[in-house]
């Protein structure tokens, strides 16, 4: 009874709330959609690399001097997210051989201990 009355209460103050700033939340979404449409005009960068991953990874080749222009950079993070995938293939090869290894491992253990009970 008082989890529901709680609740109850709480989805009232929460809708008094937003009613409260009902103006402010639709400004705040006028003017993302405003800077949503300013940025998809006005960049440079292809919407693939509009995140923040490839953008921060873009800042630091500028900072370090690894590429001198938007083409650079995306052929290097390109370069890198291909090296970063084809490692990771490399850890799941290597633990498929681990556990290929310690299956082979127990079933020669099995087959000694199989040997020795037998006798």
């Amino acid at each position: 009874m008082y989890s529901i009355l709680f609740n109850r209460l709480n989805n009232k103050l929460y809708k008094n709330k937003i009613n409260k700033n009902r103006n402010r939340i639709n400004k705040i979404i006028s003017e993302k959609e405003f800077y949503f449409d300013k940025l998809e005009k006005e960049s440079l960068v292809p919407m693939t690399y509009r995140n923040l991953y490839a953008l921060d990874r873009f800042i630091t080749y500028f900072k370090n001097g690894r590429a001198d222009s938007l083409k650079e950079a995306i052929n290097l993070f390109e370069q890198e997210v291909r090296h970063e995938e084809q490692i990771n293939e490399l850890r799941i090869m290597q633990q498929l051989q681990e556990a290929t290894y310690q299956k082979a491992n127990e079933a020669t253990t099995l087959g000694w201990i199989n040997l020795f009970v037998r006798r």
